[in-house]
Parts: C-alpha cells; structure tokens; sequence
C-alpha cells in the first residue's frame, strides 16, 4: 500500500515528477519497433494506450514531462492525461510542444491546483523543439523551471551541439528560479558519458541512483542500451519512494493488453525536495481589501448566475450543497463578493483599485481566467470559501505582473500579498474542518 505524503509548508516541498518516451505510432511503425505494433505490423496504440495512462494514474505527479506523444493521437491523449483515472491523481494541464520537422510532440503537464505558469519559450535544434515552462507554486512562491527534452542521438555527428544548445537555452531561466528540472528522453547517459557537455550536465545536476533502490538501470525495452530517460534537478534533491518505485517498477514490464513493454522506453519517476526555504508569507484574507473593486453586478454574473441571469455558477453550486449538508449552521454569500482580497487582476472587466493612491487603469485587460479549485480559509471574520483562478490566456502574463507590482511598489504592507489568485464567495458560521 501507498500513503501520500503531507507536505509540511515550513519545509521544503516535495514535488513528484515524471518523464515517459511513449513510442510515437508513426515511428513505432517505421522502425518496426515491437512494443508498439501487432504481429501484422499493424500499430497497436488503442491497446497500449490504456496500459500507459492506467500508468500515469497511480501516482500523485505535480510535473509529468512526455516525449514522443504522436501528432495525430494529441485530442485523445490530452483528453485522458487531464483527467487521469487514478484516485491518487491530480488534475493536470498540458502544454504542448510540437516538432517543426517531426512527427511527434513534446509536452510538459502541471498541477493545476498546485501551479501556475509564469511563462513558456522553446527551443528548436534541427527540427526538433525543447520545450519550457516557468511555474510558480501557489502556497510556498517557490518558483520551479520546467523543461522537457528529446535529444536528437548525440553518437551521430550531425547532431552535435543539441545539448549546448538546450544547456544555453535554459540557463537564463533557471538562473532565476528556486529549482530547474530538465526532464526527458537524452539518448545518453551523463554519468558514463566521455562527452565533455554530458559530463557538464551531470557535474551540475544531480539524480538520484536507481542501483541503490533495487530498481533497474536501464530505460529500454532491451536491457542493454543503458539509462537514456533521466530527471535532472537543479537546486533540488531527487528520492525514490515507494510511489516512484512502484510507477518505474510498472513501467519496466510486459502489459497485460499487449504482453509487451507499453512503450520501447521505460518511465522515470523522482520525488524532488527543493533546497531554497519557501518565501511566500500567508496573506491574512479578512484583514485588508487590497486588490481591484470589480462592480458588484458583475461579480455575481460571473460566480452566482448563469448566462441568461438565472441563479447558477458554481457559487450557486456550492451554495446549495453547504446549506444541505449543513443543517442548523449559517451559509451566506459574502457581501463583499466583488472585492479580491489578492493583488492580482484576474477577473478584471472594468478594475477600479481599492486602495489610497488609486485607482489604476489595467492594462491590456480584460484577461481572461478559469477558476480551478475551491478551498476553505479561516479569516478575522470567520469561515470563508474561496475560489482560486489560473490565467487562461499566458500572454497576459507581462502585463497582469506590472500590474501587480504596481501594488508591491506602493507601499510595504502589500510585500506579503499571497501568489494564490482568490476570491471569497461564501461565508459560514460552519467551522472550517465541517466545510472541508
């Protein structure tokens, strides 16, 4: 059996990252790679596609890196990955990266509930594209740069210089951030490499050593080409416990839907626990109104009423399933639901700010958003439901970060404002443990 484990915020996180080659179709089909066709050579994705994803869901992974996703399966597989089966999965965000002269695809999956994404970029190298995102933790503002690598075979001479190239195209990013992690198919293994740029990565990075964890020390399906899929960290330390253990360990072996490996590759799986302290400070929500003024209309269009008018939203959902489940206790929506108590402009319409010294126009709005959970907050006045937004649109990024330092730059009680975009939507007399 498996126990997630809690994440004590006063210490350093722990986040679960994976990275997986899946054998593109139409590769698998070129070189007649057994793991993914029949014995008619026909490919055999539909039968080990449910083999892989079943995969995927028996872990609680924060950060998934896939390489070789085929072009044409893309809607199925973002589908399925975003709403993984297993009961100890996340909801999960993809960006998706695809090969200019290729057909496949990188992609780089996020907790949603857990992250937000600063920014993306990309680097292409011979037709083939490094994918990066830069995310921030919402309750710890730890700052992690995501990268998901496929490594054109660095024996082959016409492929030199791809892994400067990625290092170079990376270091910029990383050099900001809390942790870097560059996750993906290498086509090599550092460790043994005698290349000097392979042996540069391994000498500023660190993975841990399967050997020592009874767990294998190869990625393919033959054995004997050594490790290839690799987790490199940055400013972190890699463990495998029992939940990577138990992902590689299943993805090592022959499925039950195709009696072979799911994939010619075999997934890997690390535990990262970031070195830097957390910086993010709590922000009291109650105590102050710092934020933007959205009119009240509008705020409760947008949470309690539907698109004719009618009541609806999902705060009218919560609404009514708190006041059943909570008989005798008070349920009422907050009166000062058009206030976010976050300095951050998420569902800006006509944003009036709140505050001495303002308002301030929003520029480039109004920035689109989706509310991705709701959670439960105790507050100087009580017990609070919040929903919590991620930017639906990633170009507004630069412009809805001058905007929040607008707030930081304005006085030093707005230095501890929380990263996590929130809104009180429902206040109750419930204690905070009955409302979770």
């Amino acid at each position: 059996s498996y126990v997630v484990p809690r994440m004590d915020q006063t210490r350093a996180c722990g986040v679960y990252i994976a990275t997986w080659n899946l054998l593109c179709p139409y590769y698998a089909k070129k070189h007649s790679q057994e793991q993914g066709i029949d014995a008619d050579g026909r490919d055999n994705w539909q039968r080990r596609w449910p083999a892989i994803s079943r995969i995927l869901g028996i872990c609680p992974w924060d950060i998934i890196c896939l390489t070789e996703m085929g072009q044409e399966k893309f809607s199925t597989m973002n589908k399925d990955l975003t709403n993984l089966g297993g009961s100890l999965a996340k909801p999960l965000l993809m960006l998706y990266f695809e090969h200019p002269q290729r057909k496949d695809a990188v992609a780089i999956m996020y907790a949603a509930s857990r992250f937000g994404v600063v920014s993306t970029d990309r680097f292409e190298f011979k037709g083939a594209v490094t994918g990066l995102a830069n995310l921030r933790e919402k309750d710890t503002g730890h700052t992690i740069c995501a990268v998901v690598v496929h490594q054109w075979h660095p024996v082959d001479a016409r492929n030199f210089g791809h892994l400067e190239g990625i290092l170079k195209f990376v270091h910029p990013h990383g050099s900001t951030c809390d942790c870097t992690i560059l996750a993906g198919d290498f086509n090599e293994d550092a460790w043994i490499s005698q290349r000097p740029i392979a042996q540069e990565l391994a000498k500023n990075s660190t993975s841990p050593v399967r050997s020592k964890r009874g767990l294998p020390d190869f990625s393919l399906a033959d054995g004997k080409s050594g490790k290839y899929d690799w987790v490199w960290l940055q400013g972190a330390q890699g463990q495998y416990d029992d939940f990577c253990k138990h992902a590689i360990i299943s993805s090592h072996k022959n499925c039950i839907e195709t009696c072979k490996w799911p994939s010619d590759h075999g997934l890997e799986a690390v535990r990262a626990v970031i070195s830097r302290p957390a910086q993010a400070k709590p922000f009291p929500c109650g105590s102050c109104a710092i934020g933007y003024a959205l009119a009240h209309s509008v705020g409760e269009k947008i949470i309690f009423q539907k698109e004719d008018g009618s009541p609806g939203g999902v705060g009218m959902f919560l609404l009514k399933r708190l006041r059943s489940a909570l008989p005798g206790e008070t349920v009422e929506p907050m009166k000062t639901l058009h206030t976010v108590l976050v300095p951050s402009p998420f569902l800006a319409h006509k944003a009036i700010v709140d505050w001495v010294g303002y308002p301030k126009v929003v520029p480039n709005g109004p920035w689109r958003c989706q509310w991705s959970s709701y959670d439960v907050e105790e507050t100087s006045d009580g017990v609070v439901v919040v929903l919590r937004y991620d930017l639906v649109e990633p170009s507004a990024l630069f412009s809805m970060h001058g905007y929040v330092r607008g707030f930081q730059d304005a006085g030093p009680n707005v230095q501890d404002a929380a990263h996590t975009l929130h809104v009180a939507i429902i206040k109750s007399s419930a204690s905070a443990d009955r409302l979770r």
